[in-house]
């Protein structure tokens, strides 16, 4: 099977996780959801983007119990672009590269269009006041391998 290709079997209708890729990056809101403390979770809005073939995603520093994300616990971002209901579980790791961070920023400046400066490996501007304010950390979230779900047997799961 290649890793675009859903989970399901082969007859299925589901569409291809590339298909989701489209629509995941035309939703302006995201949620992100992380362990807290004593077993509550911890959910607030983000922004993000696909770029290079994963997803992206800012942090209001001020909207994200710190120390949350890159932890072995994980995290989930959900997004509802165009009524797919996408949720990525996976691990988030820290955007520090300078390159990579300006090349997101352009990324991102331009899907919020809103100006987005980069300073001490965070971005900096008035993007989305529903996200939180500036300064917002930024992650790219690694999928985890699919798997069975709790929730519904008939989760479509992909391997990006």
């Amino acid at each position: 099977m290649a890793e675009d290709e859903p989970v399901a079997d082969e007859s299925s209708t589901t569409p291809r996780a590339t298909s989701a890729r489209g629509p995941a990056n035309d939703a302006d809101t995201y949620w992100l959801s992380t362990p807290g403390r004593k077993s509550q979770a911890n959910v607030a809005p983000i922004l993000g983007v696909w770029l290079d073939g994963a997803l992206h995603i800012a942090v209001s520093q001020a909207m994200h119990e710190p120390g949350h994300l890159g932890t072995a616990a994980g995290c989930a971002v959900t997004t509802d672009p165009r009524g797919l209901e996408l949720v990525v579980r996976g691990a988030a790791s820290r955007v520090l590269d300078e390159d990579k961070l300006g090349r997101l920023a352009e990324v991102f400046a331009a899907k919020y269009q809103v100006p987005i400066d980069v300073l001490d490996g965070s971005f900096h501007g008035d993007v989305v006041r529903a996200a939180g304010p500036s300064p917002y950390d930024v992650y790219e979230v690694t999928p985890a391998p699919p798997g069975p779900s709790a929730d519904s047997p008939s989760d479509t799961r992909w391997s990006f």
